[in-house]
């Protein structure tokens, strides 16, 4: 009977504590990483033979674009580690039992509840887990609902705009985020058909003894995941920084310091901008982001940061809300990340696991259109307060 109500205290509980702790160490360690930043930066500049566009490159892309996301990393080490020590004793299974019902109701199979469960950390992860289902239907069924559930990738986004426009909220922020998802992922169920597959069937699965948890093996499983978001920074974020870089510095005209022309952000930015719009997110750096989030949704970081030419939190937060960035705004964005085009990988594998390039494009553009009617209408109600 309370089983519902434990899940939400201890995802609660796990969310702020990690936002507390996490978020203090990542306070230091940005003040860390920005003298880090200063020194590399100044070192670039000295090496007198380097051209004036590769000094640019490293100085102001590559060095502030992958340590901009690495500054997060206290924060997803810490939600880890608790992740690891609930599944370690034996809670993380009984999650997928209490939230099988509901997804039943939606019209799911009861075994729907595990890829979406394994959402939460990768979408890659939850659509290769379909295969578990037997009927095509309730696989491609929810692997259209999967991309809606909020993955590790989009955390450090919303921890960054979560914390520059609600400082004193963000883990209500991110909790009512990580809810939003759910929900979109039920309804998305829900509609792409209203009554549940002959073919499907309940959830049949071994539940562990309760045991008390290893803290060793929290640490390892923690330490795993903080590596592969290591090993995303030095290689997907890297392309992402210095294709924004490019982006921001090179136009029509070549490299816009030396000719004075727009730069393909600008132009770019400026029809994608005026798209946005209605969601109050007409500006050209954050729409240039959100393309880059294509990529990878921790991209959206770096992107910024090189967008707006910054090197740290504070000075985001004031280069943001120069260019008209509002807190309302700031909802919608965090919305918006949470609901558009899954990443190039997540697509990649839906169109693999279906076998249709029309079906990967369809929940790309269904993404997309929802993201921004709730966008909207998140922006047009906190625009009244």
């Amino acid at each position: 009977r309370f089983s519902f109500l434990i899940f939400v205290s201890v995802m609660l509980t796990a969310g702020t504590i990690t936002f507390i702790i996490g978020g203090a160490a990542a306070r230091l360690s940005e003040k860390l990483l920005g003298t880090v930043s200063l020194s590399l930066y100044t070192l670039v500049q000295n090496i007198e033979w380097l051209p004036e566009w590769v000094t640019s490159l490293i100085g102001d892309g590559i060095i502030p674009g992958i340590l901009g996301v690495i500054s997060f990393l206290p924060q997803i080490a810490v939600l880890f580690f608790f992740i690891g020590l609930l599944e370690d004793c034996g809670y993380m299974a009984r999650i997928a039992f209490i939230t099988d019902g509901f997804f039943w109701r939606a019209g799911l199979s009861g075994k729907a509840a595990i890829p979406m469960l394994l959402g939460f950390g990768c979408t890659v992860t939850a659509v290769l887990s379909t295969r578990t289902l037997k009927s095509r239907r309730d696989r491609l069924r929810v692997m259209a609902a999967v991309p809606f559930i909020s993955c590790g990738a989009r955390l450090p986004v919303y921890l960054l705009i979560g914390g520059i426009f609600f400082p004193k909220k963000v883990s209500i922020a991110v909790i009512l985020i990580y809810i939003l998802g759910i929900i979109a992922a039920a309804i998305s169920a829900k509609i792409s058909r209203g009554i549940r597959s002959p073919e499907s069937s309940l959830l049949f699965t071994e539940l562990p003894d309760y045991r008390v948890p290893s803290l060793k093996n929290a640490l390892l499983y923690s330490s795993e995941k903080v590596g592969e978001f290591i090993h995303k920074a030095s290689t997907v974020i890297f392309a992402a920084s210095v294709i924004m870089w490019i982006a921001v510095n090179f136009g029509p005209g070549g490299y816009t310091a030396q000719t004075g022309g727009m730069s393909f952000a600008e132009i770019i930015g400026k029809y994608v901008s005026v798209l946005l719009a209605p969601a109050g997110l007409e500006k050209a750096g954050i729409a240039l982001a959100l393309i880059c989030g294509i990529m990878s949704k921790e991209s959206i970081i770096s992107s910024l940061y090189i967008a707006y030419g910054c090197s740290g939190v504070s000075e985001l937060s004031a280069a943001l809300s120069a260019d008209g960035m509002t807190a309302a705004s700031a909802a919608a964005l965090m919305v918006f990340v949470l609901l558009y085009t899954p990443c190039a990988a997540a697509l990649s594998a839906i169109r693999k696991e279906s076998g249709s390039v029309l079906f990967s494009l369809f929940i790309s553009a269904a993404q997309l259109l929802t993201a921004f009617i709730m966008s909207v209408i998140v922006y047009r109600v906190a625009s009244l307060f």
